[in-house]
């Protein structure tokens, strides 16, 4: 009975593995423009429409999240970068499912602050950060950054506001992967915004 039991539990996360890999697709691309320089930061990806590449969809490098894709043409693609104030990504603790908001406040492009992490979590400097599955842009675990440091940024005592150190080093990038969630559409149409 306990073996019969195990081997649910092993389909149970084989299915959800499977279904997780099937879900998505990853397209290269070649960064053609990029700033970080300004108060609202963007990209320019060589991959538009025609490759398969939609609003929306999340972008990654090799180290972690660059952006979500914005407009998009025929060919190219504008990416609003995570340098820019205008973007909050949803992320949790990797050793954690408590979750919370990413966003950059302008100065360093190096940091970001993650707000709005109940402040009953517990962490420690050096922990990953990594994406929540509560986005159709990024599949759950895309490494993000490391805990840098905590600080009390608001006078609210229920929530942490932690310094993140970012994965990505957008002083380098050439090569990006574009994220295709293929259930992205079916799940905004399920959206109360749409409703």
């Amino acid at each position: 009975n306990r073996l019969k039991q195990m081997m649910l539990q092993y389909d149970d996360a084989q299915k959800h593995a499977s279904d997780t890999i099937t879900r998505y697709t990853y397209r290269i691309a070649h960064v053609v423009s990029n700033s970080i320089g300004k108060i609202e930061n963007y990209l320019v990806l060589d991959k538009g429409y025609d490759d398969g590449v939609r609003q929306d969809q999340g972008v990654a490098d090799h180290n972690g999240v660059v952006g979500i894709v914005s407009k998009v043409s025929a060919h190219y693609s504008l990416v609003i970068s995570l340098l820019n104030p205008n973007l909050r990504l949803s992320v949790s603790l990797k050793n954690d499912e408590s979750y919370g908001s990413l966003w950059w406040n302008g100065s360093n492009p190096r940091y970001a602050l993650l707000e709005d992490l109940p402040r009953t979590v517990k962490f420690e400097k050096g922990d990953t950060v990594v994406t929540t599955s509560y986005s159709t842009s990024f599949p759950q675990g895309v490494p993000v950054g490391t805990v840098e440091e905590s600080f009390d940024q608001t006078e609210n005592n229920n929530f942490l506001t932690l310094r993140i150190r970012l994965f990505t080093d957008f002083q380098s990038i050439h090569d990006v992967h574009v994220i295709d969630n293929a259930d992205a559409e079916e799940i905004k149409s399920l959206s109360v915004d749409n409703i």
